[in-house]
């Protein structure tokens, strides 16, 4: 399990470190490309002041929402089935 587990766990422990994590901190970005970049993030849906930071208001409207709460109900069945057809010996 060790031999398998290894060539996924090493690699991302060197890119949890080598990876930078914005734009700002890409080593490897000149300054043009890197306001390309933060130009390209701004423009995109959902890239606001407010969107970046977390609300407690926002989250108990999702908390409250019959529609999230009916979607998760669906994703957990389906992923109750997917587990059940992958784990049974019978079904291969």
């Amino acid at each position: 399990m060790i031999i398998e587990g290894l060539p996924s766990f090493l690699p991302g422990i060197v890119a949890f470190f080598a990876l930078p994590n914005d734009p700002d901190t890409a080593y490897f970005l000149h300054a043009g490309d890197r306001a390309l970049v933060q130009a390209r993030r701004d423009a995109e849906y959902g890239q606001t002041a407010s969107a970046q930071t977390f609300n407690k208001k926002d989250a108990l409207k999702g908390f409250k929402d019959w529609k999230i709460w009916l979607m998760a109900t669906g994703q957990f069945g389906i992923d109750t089935m997917l587990y059940g057809i992958i784990s049974n010996p019978h079904c291969q």
